[in-house]
């Protein structure tokens, strides 16, 4: 009798039908066991109701993640966005409403349990990988953002922190944000909400509740040597910011000062490059001899404030009343404390850079005669004053000797004008820091220039000045 060999395993012709007949019993079995020890996952019991007529597709997609649990995961330079679709379908699984979707496209999907991946290359070597499944699952972080009294609120703004990576909650209150790591912290802020920030973990859904923050009134303030709240010293007072500084690029920080210190009288009596700062004044000529308000920058009196790059400013507060009396005396005109930049614990490390150039021209100068005309201006005036021509003070001849210009020695034509101004002077201003820090250390330096050309030609008017500054703050224990 013919002998076959299938698998190392020796069968004769009689015996193939019943070993077939084992093979597909087994198999039967196999899934009736799996059936029953399964559960049907999200996307198998899942409905969804869309229908809608010429809506782009992100309206679509938007639609269903708030009738469901499903978060779609796409390359929005791979898929169209903006395509228009028709689509009406009701109480559907996802995979019809999918497949109706993108029929006709070159859009590849992949269901996996909550997350909808979207790609147009191919899903074979996704959908082989084992892992890919669990990979996507651990990597995907999602939520509800609620206030205090369960109200979902869009346009909440979802960070890792320390990164650019980020997102915002859709109209129900819904985020989801993908390649997340268990160390990292989400950064919930919202305006008029207290930021929140919370360790991703094991988590893989993280609602929130956000808290109302009142604004302005808790503003941070320094008061000599310690702070106190907007609230309570508002009528004495007076902050600027570091972004006000900065809005108009001037070069001393008093000239900057003026117009945003309610009270204070600024006066500037020269623009000589170097000593154009402004004299101050906060409650007026109060004293005798010196009437200038007491200067402290972090802590430290009797440093020069215009010596400060206007870029290393956190902000200048100006003490009037009672919360100066700690400085004693010195205190009688008023103070000016000026708190300078510091690191930030946690962050890393910042860049900045800032230049700035300007032309500075005046603004209207005299129209001045030549020497010709004005000389014969003076021999009309002595005319009709009666004086004789031997004794006017310009001659007929003079006037000639002027007009001609070859006589520069003894007769100048000179515009004294264009001699000795510029038509325009320049000032130039660079700046670069950093700033960052870890849990125990944190710093702020930078180094700056500038440059100011006077308007006089040919003068030693023009200033430059270095600045270079460090703070670094350590945490001992």
């Amino acid at each position: 009798m013919e002998k076959k060999i299938i698998q190392g395993i020796k069968f004769y012709p009689c015996l193939k039908n019943l070993w077939m007949k084992l093979k597909v019993i087994t198999l039967l079995f196999v899934i009736g066991i799996t059936n029953v020890f399964s559960t049907p996952s999200y996307s198998q019991l899942a409905r969804v109701d869309v229908k809608t007529e010429n809506a782009r597709l992100e309206t679509v997609m938007d639609m269903i993640e708030s009738q469901s649990e499903f978060y779609f995961i796409c390359n929005q330079k791979q898929i169209d966005l903006d395509r228009l679709v028709s689509i009406n379908l009701e109480n559907k699984p996802i995979d019809k409403i999918l497949a109706e979707l993108f029929s006709g496209t070159d859009v590849n999907y992949l269901v996996l349990n909550r997350q909808i991946l979207l790609t147009t290359h191919s899903l074979d070597p996704l959908i082989k990988d084992s892992g890919f499944k669990n990979e996507i699952q651990e990597n995907v972080v999602s939520g509800l953002v609620t206030d205090n009294h369960g109200v979902p609120l869009p346009g909440v703004t979802v960070v890792l922190r320390g990164t650019t990576t980020g997102t915002q909650t859709n109209p129900d209150g819904k985020y989801s944000l993908s390649d997340v790591n268990p160390d990292d912290i989400l950064v919930f802020s919202f305006v008029g909400m207290a930021r929140q920030e919370i360790r991703v973990g094991d988590q893989t859904v993280i609602n929130v509740i956000m808290q109302a923050e009142a604004i302005g009134l808790d503003e941070v303030i320094a008061i000599g040597y310690g702070t106190q709240t907007r609230a309570n010293v508002i009528g004495s007072v007076t902050s600027v910011r570091s972004e006000d500084l900065t809005a108009a690029p001037v070069s001393r920080v008093s000239n900057m000062l003026a117009g945003r210190l309610p009270g204070g009288i600024f006066m500037q009596q020269s623009g000589q490059p170097g000593n154009d700062q402004a004299t101050i004044r906060v409650r007026g000529n109060a004293t005798l001899g010196n009437n200038s308000p007491l200067i402290v920058i972090d802590g430290i009196t009797g440093r020069d404030l215009n010596s400060l790059h206007p870029d290393d400013i956190e902000s200048v507060t100006v003490l009037k009343d009672a919360s100066a009396a700690i400085y004693g005396a010195r205190a009688a005109n008023g103070v000016l404390l000026i708190t300078t930049k510091r690191g930030a614990v946690d962050t890393p490390a910042t860049f900045t850079y800032g230049f700035y150039e300007g032309f500075l021209s005046p603004t209207m100068l005299p129209e001045m005669a030549d020497a010709a005309t004005y000389a014969q201006m003076i021999r009309e005036n002595q005319s009709y004053r009666g004086v004789d021509e031997s004794n006017m003070m310009f001659s007929l001849d003079d006037i000639e000797k002027y007009k001609s210009g070859n006589y520069p020695w003894t007769h100048p034509n000179t515009n004294w004008f264009d001699a000795a101004l510029r038509d325009y002077s320049s000032t130039r201003h660079h700046n670069m820091s950093v700033s960052g820090g870890t849990e125990n250390v944190s710093y702020y330096g930078s180094f700056g220039t500038q440059m100011d050309d006077g308007i006089f030609v040919n003068n030693n008017t023009s200033y430059n000045r270095y600045n270079l500054k460090a703070n670094v703050d350590v945490r001992i224990n």
